[in-house]
């Protein structure tokens, strides 16, 4: 099983325990994902990782999570619509590809919301007269 990077309110070693409910022998290291952001959604508590071109969204990788504890964590996720997909992450040894709980692409809401907070739909500042919307070249 590829190991897990988590971001926003998953870092938080507390909920996590309490989600996940058996760490077991998993092992934990900081990491970054390039090229994201971590954004709070519009009205809600809850992160979102945007693409965010020469940023970094700091996460924790965990290796070895039991496969219980990896069900618990995406029954949690996945009712809020975010779902594992591998991404290459970077930790101090390098890069490694990890599974990363990403909300679905082209979601109206967190586009709402990051608009509401005057970035485009990638994460970017929105341009003047814009509406939020990325241009493409």
């Amino acid at each position: 099983m590829r190991p897990l990077f988590l971001y926003g309110t998953l870092r938080h070693r507390p909920l996590l325990e309490t989600l996940a409910r058996d760490l077991g022998p998993a092992r934990s290291e900081d990491a970054v994902l390039p090229g994201h952001r971590v954004l709070r959604q519009r009205d809600t508590p809850w992160p979102a990782l945007v693409p965010a071109p020469g940023a970094e969204a700091p996460g924790t990788l965990w290796h070895d999570l039991p496969p219980a504890a990896r069900a618990h964590l995406d029954r949690f996720e996945t009712p809020f619509g975010y779902c594992p997909r591998p991404l290459l992450v970077r930790t101090a040894a390098g890069g490694i590809e990890a599974d990363v709980y990403l909300p679905p692409c082209g979601s109206a809401s967190l586009r709402a919301g990051l608009v509401a907070r005057g970035l485009g739909a990638a994460g970017r500042p929105a341009r003047a007269g814009h509406r939020g919307r990325d241009r493409r070249p």
